[in-house]
């Protein structure tokens, strides 16, 4: 059940693949019966099946589906659902898109970062080598 911020908590289960990780916990059920056709999806994309138990949509993520979307997985997140141990609590936070831009940009910041360092280390490296 989401709270006043439209948090959601579910709890992994033992079906995560690299296609889909399914959540546990309450049901999500529409108030209207919904009907879709297939439509591509991306990894991230969270549906909902008949069953109401959450499907986050992995990095080998179906090509398409007809589940109801009801959320993403920021691509900058995706990982750490990955790593999530089965059984483990997930929160899932709702951002803007200004704080998802923010985001990736600041991961892209360090990864740069990590990458010039490494390069410095390994010239270094080389001279340390050279005497």
């Amino acid at each position: 059940m989401p709270n006043a911020s439209g948090a959601r908590a579910g709890k992994s289960r033992r079906r995560a693949t690299e296609t889909g990780y399914r959540l546990s916990g309450e049901p999500i059920q529409p108030t209207a019966p919904v009907e879709m056709r297939s439509y591509g999806i991306v990894p991230g994309v969270v549906q909902v099946p008949p069953g109401g138990e959450p499907i986050v949509q992995m990095s080998d993520a179906n090509t398409a589906g007809g589940y109801p979307k009801i959320a993403g997985v920021l691509e900058a997140d995706l990982w750490r659902l990955g790593q999530a141990r089965i059984g483990s609590q997930v929160h899932f936070i709702r951002s803007s898109h200004a704080e998802a831009r923010a985001l990736d940009h600041a991961i892209a910041t360090y990864v740069d970062d990590v990458r010039n360092t490494t390069q410095m280390v390994g010239r270094a490296l080389k001279t340390m080598a050279g005497r």
